[in-house]
Order: C-alpha cells, then sequence, then structure tokens
C-alpha cells in the first residue's frame, strides 16, 4: 500500500500515529536550488528551500524532523540526502553550474538572487553538516556519514580553482543506540573472494536518475532501495516527508513494504500517484 497525502508536512505528520513508521528515507529541498510552487500560492512561506538564511533552513528541517521523530518506532532509522552550496554574497546566484546549471538544479529563480550568508566568497557553506549538528543537538544519533559518489556527475561549468564536486552526503540517524539494521540486506561482494559478502562500506558509487516533470534531480532508485533494504523489513511502513517524485515509494513497493508520501506540492502529488499508479497500491 502506498498512501499519498498533500500538505505540509509538519501538519501532516502530526496526525499520524506514533511509532507506526519503521524507517524514514527522504531527500529534502535543497536551499535556494529549486522552487516548485507560483510565487502568489498562498503556501509559499511553507515551502522549505525558500528561506531567507540558511540557519532558518535547518531550523525548518529540524522541526519536520522532530515530527518524524515521534512517529519513528523506538528501532526505527532516518536516512536524510542533503546536498551543499556556496556563499557568494558579493554577487548574483551562489550556486555554481555554468552551462549545466539547468540540469543540474532546475529553474534558476531561486539562484538569481543575492543572498547573505556572512561567509567569505566562495565558501563551502557546509549545510549538511550544519544540518546533522543541528540533528544531533535535537537528540538524534548519528551513526553514519555515507558518501554517495555520483559516478555519472555533471561538469560544473569552467570551475578551475578546485575540485568538481561529485558527491553529496547521505546521513544515517537513529533514535538511540539500538535500532533496526539489516547488514545483509545491502553487503558488498568481497573483492578478494568472490563467493563471500563484506560489510557494506560508506562510499556508495551510485549514478543519478534522470527526472521528470518538475523534479530534474529525484533520488536515485538504487540509493532509495539501499537504504530502504537496511532500514525496513517487508510490510514495515516507509516514510518520505518530501515525496517528490515518489521513488521511496514505488521502491518500498517493489520490496514489499508499505510506504507513506507526503508533499505540499500538488503537481508532485500528481506525479507520485502517476508513478506508483502502476502498482495499483495507492489508497488515497
Amino acid at each position: 500500500m502506498i498512501d499519498i497525502r498533500s500538505g505540509n508536512a509538519v501538519d501532516v505528520l502530526s496526525t499520524v500515529q506514533s511509532g507506526t513508521v519503521k524507517t524514514c528515507v527522504t531527500s529534502p529541498p535543497y536551499l535556494w536550488q529549486r522552487r516548485y510552487l507560483r510565487d502568489d500560492d498562498l503556501r509559499v512561506e511553507l515551502e522549505i528551500g525558500r528561506e531567507p538564511e540558511f540557519k532558518t533552513y535547518i531550523a525548518s528541517l529540524i522541526a519536520v524532523f522532530g515530527e518524524v521523530r515521534r512517529v519513528l518506532s523506538a528501532d526505527g532509522t532516518l536516512w536524510v540526502n542533503i546536498g551543499d552550496l556556496h556563499a557568494n554574497d558579493t554577487k548574483w546566484g551562489g550556486v555554481t553550474g555554468g552551462k549545466h546549471q539547468k540540469q543540474l538544479h532546475g529553474d534558476p529563480g531561486l539562484l538569481r538572487q543575492k543572498r547573505k550568508t556572512g561567509l567569505p566568497p566562495k565558501c563551502l557553506m557546509g549545510l549538511p553538516w550544519r544540518f546533522a549538528i543541528a540533528m544531533i543537538d535535537a537528540g538524534w544519533t548519528l551513526r553514519c556519514d555515507v558518501v554517495w559518489e555520483k559516478t555519472n556527475a555533471m561538469p560544473e561549468g569552467n570551475i578551475r580553482d578546485r575540485p568538481t564536486i561529485a558527491h553529496e552526503y547521505v546521513f544515517l540517524f537513529s533514535k538511540g543506540p539500538k535500532y533496526y539494521y539489516n547488514a545483509d540486506a545491502i553487503s558488498d561482494e568481497c573483492r578478494e573472494q568472490s563467493t563471500k559478502r563484506r560489510n557494506a562500506r560508506s562510499v556508495w558509487r551510485i549514478q543519478t536518475d534522470k527526472g521528470a516533470g518538475d523534479h530534474v534531480a529525484p533520488m536515485p532508485r538504487a540509493l532509495a532501495r539501499r537504504c530502504i533494504m537496511a532500514g525496513s523489513a517487508p510490510n514495515d511502513l516507509v516514510l518520505d516527508p518530501f515525496g517528490g517524485s515518489g521513488t521511496v515509494g514505488a521502491i518500498a513497493a517493489q520490496e514489499g513494504r508499505r510506504a507513506l508520501l507526503i508533499d505540499l506540492d500538488e503537481k508532485s502529488v500528481a506525479l507520485m500517484r502517476a508513478k506508483t499508479y502502476q502498482f495499483g497500491l495507492v489508497s488515497q
């Protein structure tokens, strides 16, 4: 069963019974890199990623994941993929990409605005780690910082004064020291002995997936599958509070799990319904 709901993540999650979700797998909207609601939409102030300051953006995420923590089971886990960007207070913009900007980030409307970060020009903002530390301060246990190496990463225009960024982070959080984690489900092939398996390493080499509609950069199916398989068993409930294109729900259904997907954008909800219709499992 895939349950798709439209609305603000905090409000929708407040209606979900505590302790019913086994794992949450999600990628929140990246700061200043994409907008899904029209500027005249009455809900635009609720859209995460449009915040005027990065500290407010992190606070918005902490509020959502506070509700996620409540609905997770005592042995539940949270997997969060989150991106970074460079400060550029002296110029328009703030995200690199050059001629590949649209493929990387979509509509440049949010990108081409002046932002006051207070950081040195061209400084990598460290948003993933600012977020992770804020989550620890909020009571979460950070268990692993998985590096997602994008094997087909886009070039970044004419950047010649640093390496091209070809990775993002996926943070694994738990509510405490003991939690459900199926190591065998995502074990790696042992190169030395091909018949044996070894514990998964913290660098995952996964290519990006092509987007559809407004979602130019959806969570890769292979990435979602690894998190879901490690964090849940068949018939468990998997949550994505930023459902987007519905990848997490589709993979959860393929692997015999139930899913709850939430999104503020009605176009995304329609896209999720279309994407998961093939399973015949959408309940609402």
